[in-house]
């Protein structure tokens, strides 16, 4: 989908590696956050 609306070589690595980037935070905070309420529920 991203890769469909790049034009030039340097923006489109840059926007690929921009929206990898930001599926990682996305991942890694769904990841915190499903750990504290899991860590949560024991206690």
């Amino acid at each position: 989908m991203v890769i469909l609306t790049i034009n030039n070589d340097d923006k489109a690595s840059r926007t690929v590696y921009e929206g990898i980037l930001m599926l990682v935070c996305l991942f890694a905070f769904t990841a915190s956050v499903i750990a504290r309420e899991a860590t949560a529920k024991e206690s």
